[in-house]
């Protein structure tokens, strides 16, 4: 039989149990945790955000689809009050149409918004030119119409009825 020697023994005292202190499991518990909660913070951030952006690119198409209906409609837009879609209740549509400073020229404005209870609703508003029929009933009456707006040079933004924009 083999005896250790007195170095082997000494060095075995000295090492110590193995394995984790108490002290040692408790910080990478309070560290894993804490990543964890950091990490669900960023997760309910993101599918927020997915949501949002989601129904913004819904309330566009809604927009659009609302404009197309106008243009394509034989009859004279007119100015609607906000008024709940038919497909789906959570989302609303407003339409005004007003003058411009161009005879003939119409600005119809569609608006969509989302309407549930939900902090991060989103709204979008889309504006077209549309030539209103009637002032537009004959070639020379309607180049003698623009004559006095083409003088006065408006702008894009003024027809639009767009405030504080330009360079």
């Amino acid at each position: 039989m083999v005896r250790a020697g007195p170095a082997q023994a000494a060095g075995r005292r000295g090492r110590g149990p193995s394995g984790f202190s108490l002290l040692e499991v408790v910080l990478a518990l309070a560290i894993f945790f804490m990543s964890a909660a950091a990490l669900s913070q960023l997760l309910r951030a993101g599918t927020a955000a997915a949501t949002w952006g989601d129904r913004l690119t819904e309330a566009t198409l809604r927009c659009e689809s609302k404009l197309a209906e106008i243009v394509a409609s034989p009859e004279l837009p007119r100015s609607e009050p906000a008024t709940v879609l038919l497909d789906d209740e959570d989302w609303e549509s407003e339409v005004e149409v007003a003058p411009t400073g161009v005879p003939g020229l119409l600005r119809v404005t569609a608006t969509v918004r989302h309407v549930s209870g939900d902090a991060r609703d989103v709204e979008v508003s889309l504006a077209r030119l549309l030539a209103h029929p009637s002032g537009l009933e004959a070639p020379q009456a309607a180049a003698a119409a623009l004559a006095p707006a083409a003088a006065s040079s408006l702008t894009v933004e003024q027809m639009l009825g767009i405030e504080g924009a330009g360079p």
